[in-house]
């Protein structure tokens, strides 16, 4: 008993000697740190540190057309060089422009911003977000407001859609237009050339409202209708003033899709399916289809009936045979129909190669993880 009381005195006497020389050699240490801290802590590196001259533009009210824009400053108050990543705004109304990405401590640079009048109308609520290497504020955000109003309010709004046209159609469409300006407005119809429409401005009441009237001109051709009546004004803040005129035509022939495209990715051969639709009570008939590639198949299969009571519409269907992507050209290639109508006698559908070279399966297999930047994630940006 009394060897094992000598023991564990023996082991706590160097306990506490082991624990004395800790305290001696860390005490220094503990000091030191604590008057470093007291200090305000050790030297820190030179950083940049982004400041705006306005975090808010704010345009006031401008009528659609007016100009709006604005020069911000952006000044590098930090002690290291500023890097602006990028630039970002909200909408594609809104633009931004810097000459200089780069700021050295003290340096400012000029940020150029316009916000376009005829994309958006009533309160206007717009971001710009100004990515940088600043640490304590990677995103600068700037906001945009101001109130735009119409200087003429068309009924319908957007201008004339004339939707779906058959190539003979006449059809007449009208939109009413009333001016908001504080004085009256005397529109003219500038002088444009129109191949498919009539166009004619009729004064309803004196300077306050008027009626646009739009009558197609057949034939028409095939595909989209684009146009634009332009009203002068008379005004200088806004000369002219566009009314949109759209809508599509229904060729008499036509073969759908009008395209086919092959993956990269393909290795197997690939069924599809052509319509051939004739709008014409004549009954359509496919004479040949012939591929610009060997690899390429085509059979003609019997047409589709005739919906009841119908005078005209006919169908014809192909069945096509796309082989892999490896047999096809990088420019791609095209399927020729030729057909029985005097107007349409050839039908060319391209085959393209999409540019993709492995299968969905794989990239997202193989997909990694980018890596994170500096910068925090945008609020503009879906996460």
């Amino acid at each position: 008993m009394k060897g094992t009381a000598r023991f564990r005195s023996k082991r706590l006497c160097g306990r506490h000697v082991y624990l004395a020389a800790v305290v001696m050699l860390a005490g220094p240490l503990l000091a030191a740190r604590a008057q470093t801290a007291a200090q305000g802590g050790p030297p820190t590196e030179p950083a940049p540190r982004l400041e705006v001259s306005a975090q808010v533009w704010d345009f006031g009210e401008k009528w659609a057309g007016e100009k709006a824009e604005t020069t911000l400053i952006l000044k590098n108050v930090g002690a290291a060089p500023l890097h602006i990543r990028r630039v970002q705004s909200s909408c594609g109304c809104t633009a931004a422009r810097l000459s200089s990405k780069v700021l050295q401590p003290g340096r400012s640079e000029e940020l150029g911003i316009s916000y376009n009048t005829r994309k958006r109308g009533e309160n206007v609520r717009q971001k710009i977000l100004v990515f940088s290497d600043d640490r304590a504020n990677p995103v600068t955000m700037i906001q945009v407001r101001g109130r735009v109003r119409q200087l003429l309010a068309l009924d319908p709004p957007g201008g004339l859609r004339f939707g779906t046209l058959g190539r003979d159609e006449v059809v007449s469409k009208a939109v009413r237009i009333e001016c908001t300006y504080a004085e009256p407005v005397r529109l003219r119809l500038k002088e444009t050339r129109f191949d498919h429409f009539d166009v004619q401005l009729e004064e309803i009441e004196a300077g306050k409202r008027y009626e646009l009237s739009i009558t197609t001109r057949p034939p028409l051709p095939g595909g989209r209708l684009n146009a634009s009546a332009r009203l002068l004004t008379g005004l200088e803040i806004i000369p002219e003033f566009p009314v949109r005129i759209s809508g599509s035509v229904r060729s008499p022939v036509a073969v759908m899709p009008h395209k086919l495209y092959v993956a990269g990715y393909a290795e197997k051969a690939a069924p599809r399916t052509l319509r051939v639709v004739s709008r014409r009570a004549e009954p359509l008939e496919i004479k040949r289809v012939s591929a610009s590639v060997p690899a390429i198949k085509a059979e003609i299969l019997p047409p589709m009936p005739r919906a009841p009571g119908a005078a005209t519409g006919n169908t014809a269907l192909i069945r096509v045979t796309l082989p892999p992507a490896s047999e096809i050209p990088a420019q791609g290639a095209q399927i020729t129909i030729t057909t029985n109508d005097g107007e349409y006698p050839e039908l060319v559908v391209p085959v393209l190669k999409r540019q993709i070279v492995a299968r969905p399966r794989d990239i997202k297999a193989t997909r990694q993880k980018p890596e994170a930047e500096p910068a925090q994630r945008s609020p503009l940006e879906k996460p």
